[in-house]
């Protein structure tokens, strides 16, 4: 989605794109999405971009975790963010998942989570990404 279309662009501070990639009509439930990567790989970058207080009732972004798993279905790495709630800048964060093996990641599977309490409350339904990269080491 294009960064305009998420709160007419008064709620991210995009530093790589005008471009986030999330995930839509969620009903502000759980919800995940995988990637699957056509060959294995040794890394996954991504960027979860600044946020900004547009209003008074502040931020809100989703908590949410990322594994990353070899073809084998075997958990390789994952790293997770909890619930936002800020009423100031939240600054841009880089995270990136590794395989400490030889296998690689074959899939990376994203959850979100924009509940508090167990309502609805993150302004977003999903993490927002601003960018991702797949790396692979040559031989």
């Amino acid at each position: 989605v294009n960064n305009r279309a998420l709160y007419q662009g008064n709620a991210v501070k995009p530093t790589i794109s005008q471009n986030i990639m999330t995930q839509s009509n969620t009903n502000n439930e759980l919800s995940s999405f995988t990637l699957r990567f056509s060959e294995p790989i040794d890394s996954v970058r991504f960027v979860r971009p600044a946020l900004f207080p547009a209003t008074s009732s502040g931020i809100t972004h989703p908590g949410w975790s990322a594994r990353a798993f070899d073809a084998d279905d075997r958990e390789l790495s994952s790293l997770s963010e909890g619930l936002i709630r800020s009423f100031s800048d939240v600054p841009a964060r880089v995270y990136e998942l590794i395989a400490p093996s030889l296998k690689g990641i074959s899939t990376v599977r994203f959850e979100s989570d924009p509940r508090w309490d167990g309502k609805p409350f993150a302004a977003f339904s999903a993490v927002l990404i601003e960018d991702i990269t797949a790396s692979r080491r040559r031989d």
